[in-house]
C-alpha cells in the first residue's frame, strides 16, 4: 500500500471507548496526513495500535478531511461478502457525508446523509457515534443527525479489518 503524504491536518482518529484513555497521539491516532487517489487505501486489524473492532457495542470516530469530488468511501468495515451482514461505512455520495450502518437485523439500508455537501476543497470534521443501536453523525459541529437500528441487535460484529 501507498500513500501520498497530503497537506496540513490529521485525517482520521479512532477512539476505543473501552480503553482507559483516547487513544493517544503515539498509539492509536494516525497523525500524519495521508492522500488517496482512488487506487490505495490503508487497512487495520483488530488488536493492531490497540483497537478493539469485533463485537463492538460502541464506536466512536473522528475523520477530518477535505474533497472535491461527488463520490468516495471513507471507512468499511464488515463481517459478510454485502450489506447483509454486519457493517459500517462512512462515505461521500454526491456531495454529501453518508453514515450507513447493519447490526444484523435490517432489512433495508439505513443510511444517514448530511445536511450540506463537503465536496469544496475545505477542511471538514465528521464525528460518528455509535451506542449500540443509536447513532449520531455530526459534521463540522453542527446538530447531531440521528438514528436508531433495528430492534435485536446491539453489538457490531465484523472480521475486526477496518478499511480506509
Amino acid at each position: 500500500m501507498s500513500t501520498t503524504p497530503a497537506l496540513s491536518r490529521p485525517s482520521l482518529q479512532i477512539l476505543n471507548p473501552m480503553a482507559e484513555e483516547s487513544l493517544a497521539m503515539s498509539d492509536n491516532v494516525i497523525n500524519q496526513p495521508v492522500k488517496f487517489d482512488g487506487s490505495n487505501f490503508m487497512q487495520f486489524s483488530e488488536g493492531s495500535r490497540g483497537m478493539k473492532l469485533k463485537k463492538a457495542r460502541e464506536n466512536y470516530i473522528t475523520i477530518t478531511f477535505r474533497t472535491i469530488h461527488d463520490y468516495g468511501l471513507l471507512l468499511w468495515m464488515n463481517k459478510g461478502p454485502n450489506i447483509k451482514g454486519d457493517y459500517i461505512a462512512i462515505a461521500i455520495d454526491k456531495g454529501y457525508v453518508t453514515l450507513s450502518f447493519n447490526l444484523g437485523k435490517e432489512t433495508v439500508p439505513l443510511i444517514l446523509k448530511s445536511l450540506f455537501r463537503v465536496n469544496d476543497n475545505n477542511w471538514h470534521t465528521i464525528i460518528v457515534k455509535r451506542n449500540k443501536r443509536l447513532a449520531h453523525l455530526i459534521v463540522d459541529n453542527t446538530p447531531s443527525i440521528t438514528t436508531t437500528s433495528e430492534p435485536g441487535a446491539t453489538e457490531l460484529n465484523t472480521d475486526g479489518i477496518l478499511w480506509i
